[in-house]
């Protein structure tokens, strides 16, 4: 039952235009920032967003935004990671 609940929601949100992400950062967001993220993303897609906030202090900084399948990753443990892959090549 579990599973067919999952793809239900799944099938609904879909036909809603919903989509669902996780936004992780260092601290916790100040109010409405949450939001406005979502007002970002609806006003370019066109869909509703529901976005689950999430606070990992292992991120030292930014966030990062899973849509999905997709990873945006604006922390700053990736740029740090970059430069260093810039730096060496």
């Amino acid at each position: 039952i579990p599973s067919i609940a999952i793809a239900f929601l799944k099938l609904y949100d879909e036909a809603k235009g919903i989509m669902r992400g996780v936004l992780t950062s260092a601290v916790p967001l100040a109010d409405g920032q949450a939001r406005e993220i979502e007002e970002t993303l609806e006003k370019r897609t066109g869909k509703t967003f529901v976005i689950e906030e999430v606070v990992d202090d292992k991120l030292i900084g930014g966030f990062t935004l899973l849509i999905g399948d997709d990873l945006f990753d604006g922390s700053v443990a990736s740029s740090l990671r970059n430069l260093m892959h810039e730096l060496i090549n």
